[in-house]
């Protein structure tokens, strides 16, 4: 197929990618770098699948054997693309896994900061009685000349009627 090199020179290269896996396991920056232009190739023919099922086919060119022709084309090209720097997806990939990710005293005491300042509901607090209202009551202070007692609207009539659009509302005394 190809000579052991650990680098998988097709998609369909199952030993190479398998000398990959080992060699990712050991956490070299080489098969880092590798896995990411895989993941690059795998983003890139999906996009290129995407792109083919928009535009309509024609129905002389339609069968089963050009549809695999064509995902087989599509997978080749994307390995191609990633290989040549493609994207830029996996050097971001890149990038971002070879910054250390140690989880520091700091870093942690900051994070639960950090969930501690956003919280969804806000906490209810309960307020402090004052001392010198403590034994006592908090007086009601009551309006009396606005207000009528119970037994003088009891002894009260109102009349009710019926209104058109026209009248006003009508309540008398009696």
């Amino acid at each position: 197929m190809n000579e052991s090199s650990g680098v998988p020179r097709s998609s369909l290269d199952f030993q190479g990618l398998g000398e990959l896996r080992a060699r990712a396991q050991g956490k070299e920056e080489a098969a880092t770098r590798q896995t990411a232009q895989q993941f690059e190739a795998m983003f890139i023919q999906m996009m290129l699948k995407s792109m083919r099922d928009a535009v309509p086919k024609s129905e002389l060119l339609k069968s089963k054997a050009m549809d695999t022709f064509e995902a087989m084309y599509d997978r080749e090209i994307a390995v191609a693309l990633s290989k040549k720097g493609g994207l830029g997806l996996a050097d971001m990939m890149m990038k971002h896994l070879s910054q250390p990710n140690t989880a520091t005293k700091d870093y942690l005491q900051d994070r639960q900061s950090m969930q501690k300042s956003m919280q969804l509901e806000k906490v209810q607090k309960s307020y402090d009685l004052m001392k010198e209202t403590a034994d006592k009551g908090i007086p009601l202070k009551i309006n009396k000349e606005k207000s009528l007692p119970v037994h003088e609207l009891r002894d009260r009539s109102f009349s009710i009627r019926k209104l058109d659009g026209n009248q006003k509302n009508d309540t008398s005394k009696k």
